[in-house]
């Protein structure tokens, strides 16, 4: 629910603070804390179980680096 709340007033706020440049630094102040106000106010993530992921890296970083490469398979023969 504050997801939507935050969509729905974001323009409203947006507009106000593009009339009032005193009212900026405040904002700018809130939305500095707003991480900290959502995580206070959310309700706790519950974990059911672990998770294996694997990030692909497509930039050719592991190419050029080898030892990488060799790292990288190393962990796709452990996983597997």
């Amino acid at each position: 629910a504050p997801r939507c709340l935050a969509k729905s007033v974001a323009p409203l706020v947006g507009a106000a603070l593009s009339r009032h440049r005193g009212a900026l630094g405040i904002a700018g102040v809130l939305l500095a804390q707003a991480p900290a106000i959502v995580d206070a106010v959310s309700s706790p993530v519950v974990v059911d179980g672990v998770e294996t992921v694997l990030y692909l890296d497509d930039s050719g970083s592991m190419t050029w680096q080898p030892h990488r490469l060799k790292a990288g398979r190393r962990v796709l023969r452990r996983l597997g």
